[in-house]
């Protein structure tokens, strides 16, 4: 659970670094760079060490193989979050405040999604994760609306097609977070049901 509170702070933090182009939070959430990284290579670790001593079977394997994937998960997110801190500080700049303030929902949502993400797994809750998964639809609407507005922009202000298309990339990693969470879900349910869903 550390790791996953750990990505949902940075998480938290790198959508607000993109909703209100905060350089300085924008640098905070680069360092941490090789933190999940690091802590993804530490349940990997504990993963092996725990067959090896233990050689678990049925739903303490499936479990402990479950935990090994949704960290791959987070540590995923947390990629996503430095690649949006890295393009917010740019972007940010030169956009027109609609698309700012389409920005600034879409990352509210990315932030619910995955706090609610990390809320199902403390506690194991099947509704919980089906429920998150569901937030995942809307935020592709986002995505999608916002890819639009972006494009249009480009054309209109083409001398602003470079900072454009690092915000379509932040973007892009927003909407990103929320296919991963979708697949820890699938993990929780995994672990509780020990049946594969495809929610999303």
């Amino acid at each position: 659970m550390q790791m996953a509170v750990f990505v949902e702070e940075l998480i938290a933090r790198s959508m607000d670094a993109m909703a209100r182009g905060d350089d300085r939070l924008a640098d905070e959430i680069i360092a941490n760079d090789r933190t999940a990284d690091d802590m993804r290579a530490q349940v990997r670790q504990r993963v092996i060490q725990t067959i090896e001593h233990w050689a678990p079977v049925g739903p303490p394997l499936r479990k402990i193989i479950a935990f090994q994937l949704i960290a791959d998960e987070l540590e995923r997110i947390g990629d996503y979050a430095v690649h949006v801190a890295r393009n917010a500080r740019v972007a940010y700049r030169t956009m027109p405040l609609a698309i700012i303030g389409e920005i600034s929902v879409m990352a509210r949502l990315v932030r619910q999604q995955v706090r609610e993400g990390v809320r199902a797994l403390a506690l194991a809750d099947e509704a919980a994760a089906r429920q998150v998964c569901a937030l995942d639809a809307e935020i592709d609407r986002y995505h999608w609306q916002l890819l639009a507005l972006v494009q249009a922009h480009m054309r209109a202000q083409p001398d602003d097609v470079l900072v454009a298309s690092q915000l379509l990339f932040a973007i892009r990693d927003m909407e990103r977070v929320g296919d991963r969470i979708s697949n820890i879900c699938e993990d929780i349910i995994y672990i509780i049901t020990g049946n594969h869903e495809k929610l999303n």
